[in-house]
């Protein structure tokens, strides 16, 4: 189902979901302890002195969300930017509260690019997270927080944001390493002659998905730059350093997507130059064929001319002598042509 444009002011969901599948998790922990409930509906009150996290995955369950916002205190043009599909990537602070939005995208080693918008919404005391389909892609994080790996249990909800969107990250990160490999397999495969239809139609796709991760991942570069230069009161003080880190690893990203693009299109150049290689050598062996056959032509009309004064007409042996100046002939131009590397 194709998606339609958000009319603003308007609080409904634009994309493909439908509903089905549709869960939210609830988890709260502090440093010593935690809590999961993975199908916590109604989702429960928030627990003070602790850091909750309500993650809910499938956008098209319109009333669900627009409950769970409202209990969370989510405004309605937050809201509304969660659920149009068409929103940028983008941060925005609010008075007391803090707004993430991106495209989280996702390349299989077949080359299916699929994307997904993923939404942050949090303040000191939770962290709201609204994923467009019910796939989990914090499932990494979740596992984190419940085994007490790393300082997210040891931290606030704003650590926990940042967290989340590391991980996302991550997976541009990953997304991209994938598409490095298609890049190099398809250049061998150039190198190596493969079928001129299926190359070109593989260097366009490559050169459309490089730059789907450029046209996302620069507005999400902005966002997180905003989000590290912010002085915002409600900002923790001690994440500015992982806020350089992710403003780092996310150029890092952009940069990557700008150089694939360069070599994609070099990908066309180096194609069209082995197709051009090809085509000349084509040429260049019917040329040998038709310079070798120009004298054997010549020979065979002479003496296929309807005279019968032709001084060798009637000699004994003279259509033997004749075949063996045309074998003579095409040796010498055989020789002549490998000398100079013509073949």
């Amino acid at each position: 189902m194709a998606s339609v444009k958000a009319i603003p002011g308007s609080v409904r969901y634009n994309g493909p979901h439908d509903g089905t599948g549709s869960c939210c998790r609830y988890l709260v922990f502090d440093e010593k302890s935690y809590e999961l409930q993975e199908h916590a509906w109604p989702p429960p009150a928030q627990v003070d002195r602790y850091v909750d996290w309500y993650d809910f995955r499938g956008l098209g369950d319109g009333a669900r969300v627009q409950e769970l916002a409202t209990m969370l205190g989510m405004p309605d043009m937050a809201l509304e930017d969660a659920l149009d599909i068409t929103q940028r990537p983008k941060y925005e602070e609010l008075t007391d509260s803090f707004l993430f939005t991106l495209d989280r995208l996702h390349l299989s080693e077949a080359g299916e690019l699929t994307s997904q918008k993923v939404t942050l919404y949090w303040d000191k005391e939770f962290v709201l997270t609204l994923q467009e389909y019910p796939d989990d892609v914090f499932a990494h994080v979740t596992d984190r927080i419940v085994k007490g790996v790393g300082r997210i249990r040891k931290r606030g909800s704003a650590y926990l944001a940042y967290a989340l969107i590391d991980n996302l990250i991550d997976d541009y990160t990953d997304a991209l390493q994938v598409l490095e490999v298609m890049i190099e397999n398809l250049e061998t495969s150039i190198l190596n002659g493969g079928n001129e239809v299926d190359t070109k139609r593989r260097i366009h796709r490559l050169k459309a998905i490089a730059n789907r991760f450029r046209s996302t991942l620069g507005p999400v570069r902005d966002a997180v730059g905003r989000w590290h230069k912010s002085e915002h009161p409600g900002k923790e003080p001690k994440l500015k350093i992982y806020l350089q880190d992710l403003y780092d690893n996310t150029k890092r990203a952009y940069d990557l997507s700008n150089d694939y693009i360069t070599r994609t299109n070099d990908l066309y150049q180096l194609f069209t130059s082995e197709l051009s290689i090809r085509t000349n050598k084509v040429v260049q062996l019917l040329t040998v064929v038709s310079t070798i056959f120009i004298p054997l032509t010549f020979l065979t009309g002479l003496y296929g001319m309807n005279f019968d004064n032709i001084p060798e007409l009637h000699t004994r042996y003279g259509y033997f002598v004749l075949w063996a100046v045309m074998i003579a002939v095409v040796a010498g131009l055989l020789g002549y042509f490998k000398r100079k590397g013509w073949f």
